[in-house]
């Protein structure tokens, strides 16, 4: 089985419709599940090249007993939406899932934002596809200097909307750079206590300066992983802090978004 395994998406926008070819990428020590949509039965599985996943920085599994509350323990089925960053986010939650034996499927829509997730059908056809019970979103990195942030609102609110009563938080990007405005629109839209703001962790980058180095990404779920089990989150789930890595990761890429 080739590393790559390609899918075709259809999606539609308000009277008009347009493709997109995806391909899984190769990246992370796990192996990766790509599903396609004509045959859902048919599970392909590649190897992965090694990563380094590990850090003197990640949180110690006594930091998740700081407080006597307890967290929703029922099983869950996750679904993890956004762009490029969930290359690294994608790989520690999935630690934690298979941890709490909990289902996820990731979904990267590369250069992804508001105005892709809140303005085609694609939300609501993997809610369909996969009922979610549970949903994690990062995105709005490639809108964070968005000369036009009050029009991404509507965007956001039909995310919002889109999700309807199914539990959720939003994962505000990793700055690299001070924003225009992203963050605060979509705390505004989705509420303090289901936004993580990222913007407060010092995250070391790849050569890009953008996206956190793979030991930096485990350290930033592991910090959202505490506040997801917390009483700060408005649904909070239990978030077992991992004794070993997954081996297996359910995994679908949207190869490029186009402008809409």
């Amino acid at each position: 089985m080739p590393d790559d395994v390609e899918l075709h998406i259809e999606f539609k926008k308000i009277g008009m419709q347009y493709s997109h070819s995806a391909r899984s990428s190769s990246y992370g020590k796990q192996d990766i599940n790509t599903e396609n949509l004509s045959e859902p039965s048919n599970l392909q599985h590649s190897d992965v090249s090694d990563s380094v996943r590990t850090s003197n920085t990640e949180a110690s599994p006594t930091d998740y007993a700081t407080t006597d509350f307890v967290p929703d323990q029922s099983h869950q089925r996750i679904l993890f939406i956004g762009d490029s960053m969930l290359e690294g986010l994608s790989l520690r939650l999935n630690d934690y899932a298979t941890q709490d034996n909990n289902y996820l499927m990731t979904v990267i829509w590369y250069a992804s934002g508001t105005r892709h997730w809140g303005g085609t059908d694609s939300l609501s056809m993997l809610i369909t596809r996969y009922k979610p019970t549970y949903i994690f979103i990062s995105c709005g990195g490639n809108e964070l200097h968005s000369r036009n942030v009050e029009g991404l609102k509507p965007y956001i609110q039909n995310i919002v909307t889109t999700i309807g009563e199914i539990p959720f938080v939003w994962i505000g990007p990793p700055n690299w750079r001070e924003d225009t405005g992203i963050n605060d629109a979509i705390r505004e839209i989705v509420g303090e206590k289901r936004y993580f703001d990222s913007r407060q962790l010092d995250l070391q980058r790849k050569g890009d300066h953008i996206h956190p180095t793979d030991a930096a990404a485990a350290y930033w779920m592991d910090s959202i992983a505490r506040w997801v089990s917390s009483d700060k989150n408005a649904h909070p789930i239990q978030m077992t802090y991992p004794t070993s890595k997954a081996k297996k990761r359910n995994l679908r890429v949207f190869k490029h978004a186009t402008n809409l």
